[in-house]
């Protein structure tokens, strides 16, 4: 009589198999996500950028300084006299009947082009303002709280691109008069005034570029001033239309008093 043997030496090994790699890829899962919480801890910055970051601060450094000791006039006026003299024109009692000579040669002129270009104020402002978002975004690959953040806090590409472009926009902000109450922010600064602008600037960049999530904050406060703007405008503009039609009526209505001829006092021809 024959008898039937189970064959279960092959799905048995099968079936071991499958426990194998489930606890081989939970395990490699494992090793990968400890890798990554490792490199999440330690610091994101190779030494490569840690030379560049200190480029980067001794720039900074130098731009605020050229900001507050160079005395930019001569090198406009070796640009161009007429517009030094336009923009001092608007300027009551600034540098009134001093020369404005244009450059000699074109080496001076170079040389004049480079020193408005770093030192300029509203020029300067704009450096300082970008290279400040670069050190923040530098902050924040380093983890200079020492948070562990999660990874979409964190830049993953193209990073120092991001960083000037939003410290660009945080210049612009500025300027534009979304952030500060005065509407010429240029005109006439001291050096205290202007260490105190540079030093908002700055700031306010390093801040935004450290933290991304403040960076989308100030664009919904951009775009909240942007709309309350468009409002008052909008209701001046209708005001404005609303008191220009009343007075159209009431010329109207004077003119039309005026061409009716007044019967009591009209005269009949004698017969």
């Amino acid at each position: 009589m024959n008898t039937l043997k189970p064959q279960t030496s092959h799905s048995d090994s099968a079936g071991e198999g499958l426990v194998h790699a489930r606890i081989r890829s939970k395990a490699d899962g494992r090793f990968h996500e400890d890798k990554e919480s490792h490199r999440e801890l330690r610091s994101q910055l190779r030494p490569a950028e840690c030379a560049f970051a200190l480029l980067v601060f001794v720039f900074w450094l130098t731009v605020l300084l050229g900001g507050i000791t160079v005395e930019t006039r001569p090198f406009r006026c070796a640009i161009s006299p007429a517009g030094v003299a336009s923009l001092e024109a608007e300027s009551v009692g600034l540098h009134q009947g001093e020369p404005c000579l244009p450059a000699s040669n074109g080496r001076s002129l170079i040389v004049a082009f480079v020193v408005v270009l770093l030192f300029y104020t509203p020029v300067n402002l704009a450096l300082v303002s970008a290279s400040a978002g670069v050190l923040g975004t530098f902050g924040n690959l380093a983890n200079l709280d020492e948070e562990r953040r999660s990874r979409h806090l964190r830049e993953t590409s193209n990073p120092y691109l991001a960083a000037l472009l939003r410290g660009f926009f945080a210049y612009l902000f500025m300027i534009s008069g979304l952030l500060l109450l005065d509407l010429n922010p240029f005109a006439n600064l001291s050096p205290g005034q202007y260490i105190r602008l540079a030093g908002f600037l700055s700031i306010l960049s390093f801040v935004i570029n450290y933290h991304t999530l403040l960076f989308r904050m100030l664009i919904v406060m951009a775009f909240n001033r942007i709309e309350e703007r468009e409002r008052a405008q909008g209701a001046s503009a209708a005001d404005t239309k609303l008191k220009n039609r009343r007075q159209e009526t009431v010329e109207l209505k004077e003119e039309g008093i005026a061409t009716v001829p007044n019967e009591s006092t009209h005269v009949a021809p004698l017969p």
